[in-house]
């Protein structure tokens, strides 16, 4: 059993960034979509969207990392190559006349490299199939949240532009934009630094 602590490492954390990355995305997508506001438009860093992910995806991320888990466990016990052996005998005893084995160490290496490789196809699969089911559970929520924002906007932050005193609300943020709305159901962007969220958004926070 050998183990390559910085590849598989390397390995984990990019799926694992890759995965969270991806969340975040479909999150935020599958959010402003209801607000006809294009993401891009917002210029939102990725480490942003690796938050949103972790925050929307928290759970689907825990059963992400048990097949990450088992895979390395499966991987590094060397399982699929013991099943491999075993069929593989069991099979020469049933038949009549079995052919001399001249270099046992390289049929073993071969068969260990496709045992490898048979693992390698199936946890991707796994794994692929599971993302897209994350990805898609992520989405419907985030339809079903964004449709009880829409029908009443006081579920957002209020805020204040300038010397306008019209009730507005913030959608969310970007490097570069902010989206917001106000009660007419009316969608704008604006720079952040005009933003001002008022102190009576805190005011459920004063008994606490």
């Amino acid at each position: 059993m050998k183990f390559n602590f910085s590849l598989d490492t390397a390995i984990i954390i990019a799926a694992l960034t890759a995965f969270l990355y991806t969340c975040g995305q479909v999150y935020l997508a599958s959010y402003l979509f209801h607000f006809l506001v294009d993401p891009i438009a917002l210029n939102i860093p990725p480490q942003d969207k690796i938050y949103w992910g972790f925050l929307n995806a928290w759970q689907y991320l825990a059963w992400f990392l048990l097949i990450v888990f088992l895979f390395f466990l499966i991987k590094y016990l060397e399982i699929v190559s013991f099943l491999g052996n075993f069929i593989q005998n069991k099979i020469n005893k049933l038949r009549k006349h079995t052919p001399p084995i001249y270099n046992l160490n390289a049929k073993a290496e071969v068969e260990k490299i496709q045992s490898e490789k048979f693992l390698n196809i199936i946890f991707i699969i796994i794994l692929s199939f599971y993302s897209m089911f994350a990805f898609a559970k992520i989405d419907i929520d985030t339809r079903e949240k964004t449709k009880k924002i829409i029908e009443n906007v006081y579920y957002l932050p209020r805020i204040n532009i300038g010397d306008n005193r019209k009730p507005q609300f913030l959608i969310t943020c970007g490097a570069s934009l902010c989206a917001i709305i106000d009660e007419e159901k009316n969608v704008s962007l604006v720079e952040p630094k005009t933003v001002v969220i008022l102190g009576s958004n805190f005011e459920h926070n004063k008994a606490l």
